[in-house]
């Protein structure tokens, strides 16, 4: 895996900016390889399990104070954390994360030190003198220090840069817990932060937050951030070097903040070039998805020498300014930092948002590369028919990360969503669930997506994400089609399912009839298997395209051009005799508008009858037959109350 990554991270360079889809999907494959490794370092020695938080619920963690002493040339830090927080339950111990490779000098509560037990769990318990009692807010400072152990890519990295050295954190999903005491979980968020770094005066700080202050002080270099937004430990990140940092205005909506880039001194000039990128992007998503989530501070990138990305709250850190990167962290701004998947379950709302998202900043940015990506996305999901986007187990970390189901095929579950519901509503549904009162800034599971989405738009989705979130496989589709006399086109479609999981995927499909001069695509609302449709065009089709635009996830699709009956009123009873099936009545080529029929039992008896009303296209209705004891049936039909068929059937 190290060997891929390498590759792949040697490739970046070369993409440049004119970019392919290979190219940018490569980008996206190595970004969801590195977040899977990533997770990886936390596996257990004989299970690929992750290893879960062990903090206690009985707090509620408000705000963090971190203090934090470094020096790029050597794995060690030393901390002060003041941590501020609501007792949940009455308790006189809370247990936060922390890893045992740090040692802890101590714990000092209302400026008196107080016992602590810090396991081999990686936990950090601290017991006071009396009882916390429930609803009270309390605060205890945390002196720790150490050498963090970090494997797999490391949770907390030293490295160098043209001989000069570089230090990074990067803690998602559970890596916090390896260079400071919090809680490690993804549920908890602090309403805010503050940061102080301290670092050898000739590099710099970059962090998440505004800088409040940023002084030399002897040989030392202080810098101070403030961040007053809800934030989830794992986005809590800091990087030092010798950046050159760059800082230009961005204003969206009357507000102006500062965008800014934490660059090496030799990629200077790469990222100034394609800084435009980003400035791009934040228009985009904000006209697509609302403004900007944190405006009132900042939007930074900073570089780092990991592979690929990561999206700290406010301060993305990239590899290099690469556009799908760019566009990818920009993203999860939205989806994934204001609005936080509330399980590893539901790491689409995560990572299936921010691919949707990078792939429809291509859309019109780069159009060969947008259908590029498409293409790619809809391949690689249909490579396989196994697998939800739903995560069912969350101790298996390349389930969790995995790339085509919870990257692509979430991104393509969206998609599909934007297909169904028109791009004016689609987009209404994305700005309402990123506003939504419940979530917003906090944590959602696909259930919420679900919610807003159906109370935007009016529609039952249940269907959808019951098949396309829970379920697995594709449909696959077989479309029947002939012109009658009456000129109108005739359409049967068939669908069978490439996973058992799903009976029925009920959702329209795009079907594109053409000949050498014109072409038409009509969109069916395929609720049933063997459904039938009419419509009339205004010229003669002679090919048929099954989803020509890739709307669905669908594979090994089929057409069949049909014989058209000769006859007028050509009627069809079928199947006689019916077994358990129903009874389905076809008239073809039809001379009038408004045709009946009667259901009548052997004694003469009517038991059932309605009209079926046609325009001229073919028309098909079905006879309900299972409460029908076995026996021998008339079905008589009227044109106009003219009587013109009894044909005995048998059930």
């Amino acid at each position: 895996m190290n060997k891929i990554i390498t590759l792949l991270v040697c490739m970046f360079p070369y993409f440049g900016v004119s970019q392919n889809a290979t190219a940018v999907l490569l980008q996206m494959k190595s970004h969801a390889l590195h977040e899977k490794t990533a997770a990886a370092r936390l596996l257990g020695a004989e299970q690929n399990t992750l290893k879960q938080s062990g903090s206690s619920n009985n707090y509620d963690v408000k705000y963090y104070n971190c203090t934090w002493e470094i020096d790029p040339a050597i794995n060690y830090i030393k901390g002060k954390i003041l941590i501020r927080y609501a007792v949940t339950k009455n308790t006189n111990t809370i247990t936060l994360d922390l890893s045992k490779a740090l040692t802890v000098d101590s714990v000092v509560y209302n400026a008196v030190k107080i016992a602590f037990t810090h396991t081999t769990n990686n936990t950090l318990t601290i017991t006071y003198p009396t009882i916390q009692l429930t609803s009270a807010m309390e605060a205890v400072t945390i002196y720790y220090k150490g050498a963090p152990v970090s494997s797999g890519i490391g949770s907390f990295s030293t490295d160098v840069h043209s001989g000069i050295p570089v230090m990074w954190t990067l803690s998602e999903p559970y890596g916090s817990r390896d260079w400071w005491p919090c809680k490690d979980i993804l549920n908890d968020k602090a309403d805010s932060v503050d940061i102080t770094l301290i670092c050898p005066a000739a590099y710099r700080n970059s962090s998440i937050g505004t800088i409040t202050s940023d002084a030399i002080v002897g040989t030392k270099r202080i810098t101070q951030f403030k961040h007053r937004y809800p934030i989830t430990s794992y986005l809590v990140a800091f990087a030092c070097t010798n950046y050159v940092v760059s800082s230009q205005p961005y204003t969206y909506g009357g507000v102006t903040m500062p965008l800014e880039t934490w660059a090496y001194p030799e990629s200077v000039g790469f990222f100034a070039g394609e800084q435009y990128g980003v400035t791009k992007a934040l228009d985009w998503f904000g006209e697509h998805f609302g403004p900007y989530p944190f405006m009132k501070e900042k939007y930074a990138q900073t570089q780092f020498n990991f592979g690929g990305g990561q999206e700290h709250q406010t301060n993305s850190f990239v590899l290099g300014p690469y556009h799908l990167l760019q566009a990818h962290e920009l993203a999860h701004q939205w989806f994934g930092d204001k609005t936080t998947c509330g399980s590893w379950q539901d790491i689409w709302v995560n990572e299936g948002f921010a691919s949707f998202s990078h792939w429809f900043y291509f859309e019109t940015h780069d159009v060969p590369t947008y259908y590029g990506i498409r293409n790619e996305y809809h391949g690689d999901v249909t490579s396989d028919s196994t697998g939800s986007v739903y995560v069912p187990d969350t101790t298996n970390v390349d389930r969790i990360f995995d790339y085509r189901l919870s990257y692509l095929k979430g991104a393509y579950v969206l998609h599909m969503l934007r297909g169904m519901l028109g791009d004016a509503m689609f987009f209404t549904c994305i700005k309402n669930y990123g506003n939504d009162a419940a979530t917003k800034f906090g944590y959602a599971k696909t259930g919420d997506v679900q919610r807003v989405f159906e109370q935007t738009s009016g529609k039952n989705l249940n269907e959808f994400f019951k098949d396309w979130i829970y379920g697995e496989g594709y449909p696959i589709y077989n479309v029947q089609w002939y012109n009658n006399k009456n000129g109108y086109l005739n359409i049967k479609v068939n669908q069978s399912q490439s996973h058992p999981s799903v009976s029925f995927y009920e959702m329209p499909l795009r079907v594109k009839f053409k000949n050498a001069t014109q072409d038409s695509t009509i969109v069916l609302d395929v609720q049933q298997n063997g459904q039938l449709f009419a419509t009339k065009l205004n010229f003669v089709p002679d090919t048929v395209l099954i989803d020509p635009e890739y709307w669905l996830l669908s594979k090994g699709n089929t057409q069949q051009k049909l014989t058209v009956p000769t006859a007028n009123d050509y009627i069809q009873i079928t199947p006689n005799p019916a077994g358990s099936s129903n009874w389905t009545i076809t008239i073809k080529n039809p001379s009038q508008a408004n045709y009946s029929y009667t259901l009548i039992n052997n004694l003469g008896q009517t038991l059932y009858q309605s009209s079926l009303t046609t325009n001229g296209g073919d028309v098909s209705k079905q006879i309900p037959n299972t409460q029908l004891p076995n026996g021998t049936y008339t079905i008589v039909i009227y044109q106009n109350k003219q009587r013109v068929l009894a044909q005995k059937i048998v059930k």
